[in-house]
């Protein structure tokens, strides 16, 4: 009987060593599943991160490209500043030449040749109010053209007369 516990015992001895080393496989399982899992959440860390990090990125680099935009266009409104200012001074530029063109020609000028010279001007402005005055003439002219009646006959009623109305538009610009 002996002898049998003896073997009972190294059965129960050998059941609890297999048992062990089982629960050792598992534990082992369970760890390597569990390191894997804490990579597996690093890993997902850091792709979040980097997607993060991308959106800032592309959040600053259209800031930068929003920049460079107001930069271009202050320099393009400037330039166009400056070239108006150039224009605007050129302008002054000739229209004081053009006086002083005018002064000089005056002061060289004997007192007959500038008398000559106002009663051209003076012709010169008669003649455009000469102008203007047949052109006004002949608007009214043609006004009272339109304005003369026209004879009503019935719309049933046939007829071969035929009415022509002409309207004119004459636009008008005095010199100075």
């Amino acid at each position: 009987e002996e002898e049998e516990e003896e073997e009972k015992e190294k059965e129960e001895i050998e059941e609890i060593e297999e048992v062990e080393e089982e629960q050792d496989k598992i534990q082992k399982k369970f760890d390597n599943n569990k390191k894997e899992q804490e990579q597996f959440k690093k890993i997902q860390k850091q792709i979040r991160e980097e997607e993060e990090e991308e959106k800032q990125t592309k959040k600053v680099q259209k800031q930068i490209k929003e920049v460079k935009e107001e930069e271009e266009i202050k320099k393009i409104q400037k330039d166009e500043q400056e070239t108006y200012n150039q224009e605007e001074q050129e302008q002054i530029v000739i229209e004081l030449q053009y006086c002083q063109d005018e002064d000089l020609l005056e002061e060289t000028l004997k007192p007959e040749e500038r008398e000559q010279v106002r009663e051209e001007e003076t012709v010169s402005e008669r003649e455009e109010e000469i102008v203007l005055r047949r052109e006004e003439e002949t608007i009214e002219e043609r006004e009272e053209e339109v304005q003369r009646p026209v004879s009503y006959t019935h719309l049933t009623l046939p007829t071969i007369y035929s009415v022509q109305i002409s309207v004119v538009a004459v636009s008008l610009k005095k010199k100075k």
